[in-house]
């Protein structure tokens, strides 16, 4: 008798056990998390915003390009550059060649990318291919801005064993020479970004904003280690979101005005693939992708995937994930 007693408060208390750990797996895997801090938790794919596959790829794109009708990459597995239709119909070669992990930009005319130290602009409407400039050992993808492309290169960089500098250089979108605009990065850098009034690299001394006049810099956030991952906002967004690094595999995720002031932590955690519009600032986190609210009250997911390039427009986010281009609903 006493066995059975036993055996039947035993069974009754892992019921229970079962049931609370059902409540709570339940309540983790609501879509939207407050803090900035939540990761997604086995989420049902019916849960996350509406998704297309617009290619089937393999790339390992550090960026992507969209304009009005189409997005573009750099495809690795007979690298090229390839246009993609916004509605996924049959995808173009546009060129041969493109660096692994490369980048495109484009404008109205051209789509502009790098491939082994060549600096290559190819007519969007005839496919005719101009190389502006070749001999060039990129650090940084390129970054398109007022009829110039920007990268960093120790091609004409004082890379002696002393200080390590290398140079920004600005080359036209029509060709001729490169002129080198500033010359202080320091190491590695972790990327480049361009408006019209600064330069904004990070590098061995962390995230720094340069005066486009020479006129003084501002300084980024707080970290132990560098070089820091960061996006420049668009489409109308005078921010800049970085990733703050505390330690190996530890920091978290901020946002600054472009004068370095009033910063707001958007996720406790470490990002990357980082790409800040008016809306949102859009990461890889956790094997997936996300949205931080600008306010840093909330961290959406988004999908199940882990991003590699993210760009998006006013009504999409296109992402790769090495094994397709895809297409979600903001």
């Amino acid at each position: 008798m006493r066995k059975e007693m036993l055996r039947l408060f035993f069974g009754l208390l892992g019921s229970a056990w079962v049931a609370g750990c059902s409540e709570s797996i339940a309540t983790n895997n609501d879509l939207s998390m407050t803090g900035g801090d939540a990761a997604p938790v086995d989420m049902a794919v019916d849960q996350f915003p509406a998704s297309l596959t617009l290619a089937a790829t393999t790339t390992q794109a550090s960026c992507l390009a969209v304009d009005a009708t189409a997005v573009y990459f750099i495809d690795d597995s007979v690298p090229s550059l390839i246009r993609v239709p916004l509605d996924g119909s049959a995808q173009t070669t546009l060129a041969q060649g493109g660096d692994l992990r490369g980048c495109v930009r484009v404008d109205l005319q051209n789509a502009y990318f790098s491939s082994s130290g060549a600096i290559v602009r190819v007519a969007l409407a005839t496919g005719a291919v101009t190389v502006l400039a070749t001999s060039q050992h990129l650090l940084t993808p390129l970054y398109l801005q007022g009829g110039a492309l920007y990268f960093i290169t120790d091609v004409y960089g004082d890379i002696d064993a002393y200080n390590g500098k290398n140079a920004i250089v600005r080359l036209a979108i029509d060709g001729g020479s490169i002129d080198v605009v500033d010359n202080s990065v320091v190491g590695q850098p972790g990327g480049l970004a361009v408006d019209a009034s600064n330069f904004y690299f990070s590098d061995r001394n962390g995230m720094v904003a340069h005066a486009r006049n020479g006129m003084g810099s501002v300084t980024f956030g707080s970290s132990v280690l560098h070089a820091n991952s960061f996006a420049l906002g668009e489409n109308g967004n005078n921010h800049l979101a970085m990733v703050e690094l505390a330690g190996i595999g530890i920091g978290d995720v901020a946002l600054f005005s472009l004068d370095g002031s009033g910063r707001t932590v958007l996720s406790g955690k470490l990002a990357s693939s980082l790409f800040l519009d008016a809306d949102a600032l859009y990461a890889g986190q956790s094997g997936s992708l996300v949205r931080y609210a600008l306010d840093g009250t909330s961290t959406t997911p988004y999908a199940a995937l882990a991003p590699r390039a993210i760009v998006a427009d006013a009504g999409y986010v296109y992402f790769t994930d090495g094994q397709a281009l895809r297409r979600i609903t903001k």
